[in-house]
């Protein structure tokens, strides 16, 4: 061994773990590396303003949340834009709307080292994972993903072949986004669920952003988009409206308000897994 075979050696485990895919719109990137819970970092690179775009598409962000971290807290705030441009604040025509991502932009020869630098970023931010507000419980992403589970391992779900999906929904322009939860059938993504919470009204406001984001560009019919709404009653009622308007809006009142929607949907398939007629 010398240090030759030793950087080849590395050099080679490291890329045995990165794939990419080409889109519609740009690249799909599954990085080497991986969040403690070992799902790995996936990062979307498209065209924009003359160079390159890399995104982590919010998925650290939705980590965090899922993993309990106060994400509307001051503190964690600050700590986020701390590492949420690791490669510059410089990003043209940046978008305020996108701060639940990691990005950076790059020119084609610098493209390598913003992916590598992104992929990083995502990674060593599950540190703030531990930045919990005061008297904090619970998630309620969490508490949603945790009722989907309960009710796919049904026999009569299991019989219509609905399981679980990997949370990822594609949009029209092809690029990927994570959702909360998603539902599949065989091969086919067919309901993607976004869970609203907040404790602010700030917070409020930017969940109905980020869900009207994702949703609102996905193919899936409007009862295939399921917002659930968590303490519903400190809603404003006008912009609950606004959420019917592109998707089928549950009011978590109870773990129980999430069955009839996702029954409703398995209900679509026959016991030996075939698709039936929409239901009027």
């Amino acid at each position: 061994m010398d240090a030759n075979k030793l950087r080849t050696s590395y050099m080679s485990s490291v890329l045995d773990g990165l794939e990419v895919a080409e889109t519609a719109r740009g690249f799909v990137v599954w990085a080497p590396m991986y969040y403690a819970d070992d799902d790995g970092v996936v990062l979307s690179v498209y065209p924009h303003a003359g160079g390159w775009l890399v995104t982590d598409d919010g998925s650290t962000m939705s980590h965090l949340a899922e993993e309990g971290a106060g994400v509307d807290s001051g503190p964690f705030l600050q700590a986020w834009a701390q590492l949420s441009r690791p490669a510059g604040d410089f990003i043209p025509n940046d978008v305020p709307a996108e701060d639940t991502e990691i990005r950076a932009w790059a020119t084609e020869d610098e493209l390598g080292e913003a992916i590598r630098l992104v992929a990083m970023a995502a990674v060593r931010a599950e540190g703030l994972a531990f930045m919990r507000e005061r008297g904090s419980h619970k998630f309620f992403p969490s508490t949603v993903k945790e009722r989907i589970k309960l009710l796919v391992e049904r026999e009569d779900l299991r019989a219509r072949g609905v399981k679980r999906g990997n949370g990822q929904v594609l949009l029209r322009s092809g690029r990927v986004k994570k959702v909360t939860e998603t539902l599949i059938h065989g091969e086919e993504t067919i309901a993607a669920i976004q869970a609203l919470g907040g404790g602010s009204r700030p917070a409020r406001e930017q969940s109905y952003e980020h869900c009207y984001t994702i949703l609102n560009q996905t193919d899936l019919a409007p009862e295939r988009r399921i917002a659930v709404v968590g303490t519903p009653q400190y809603w404003d009622p006008d912009v609950l409206t606004e959420l019917g308007g592109f998707a089928t809006v549950v009011r978590f009142e109870a773990p129980a308000s999430l069955d009839p929607v996702i029954m409703g949907i398995a209900d679509q398939y026959s016991q030996n897994g075939r698709a039936l007629a929409l239901k009027v």
